[in-house]
């Protein structure tokens, strides 16, 4: 499994109440689909690294464009691969990250997200310990 910092984004998403929070995990058609949303909408992935994406929308869903937020690191001279640049972040005390925003039409979505898969708790779940997802489905 991948190795991903969620807790960067802890504080940051919320909505006007949060009445659940939770994780979303999507899949390209390929792996540069991120890349092309973000470079088809002006963002500039040239002289800037793409280390996230954040979108939301308003009441009422879905009757407007998708507000979409590019979570992009600035490329130091010579770095272009991914291990250069995380090599570079490891030994760095404070990244800063920098927000490149953009709106797109959710029939655009399709284009660049191939799968998706959303997970949410209520508050109530802090006061699990230890669970077992038990699927009724074949009862």
């Amino acid at each position: 499994m991948k190795d991903f910092n969620l807790d960067i984004l802890n504080e940051r998403i919320s909505t006007q109440y949060t009445d659940m929070k939770g994780i979303v995990a999507i899949d390209g058609h390929n792996f540069s689909d991120l890349w092309k949303l973000c470079a088809d909408n002006g963002v500039d992935l040239e002289n800037w690294f793409l280390v996230g994406l954040e979108c939301y929308d308003f009441e009422p869903l879905g009757k407007r464009d998708l507000h979409a937020m590019a979570y992009v690191i600035k490329n130091e001279d010579l770095e272009k691969s991914h291990d250069e640049i995380a090599n570079r972040l490891q030994n760095t005390g404070d990244t800063e990250i920098h927000i490149k925003r953009f709106t797109i039409p959710y029939s655009q979505m399709a284009k660049y997200i191939k799968r998706i898969q959303i997970g949410l708790v209520s508050e109530l779940s802090s006061s699990i310990k230890n669970v077992t997802f038990i699927d009724d489905e074949n009862e």
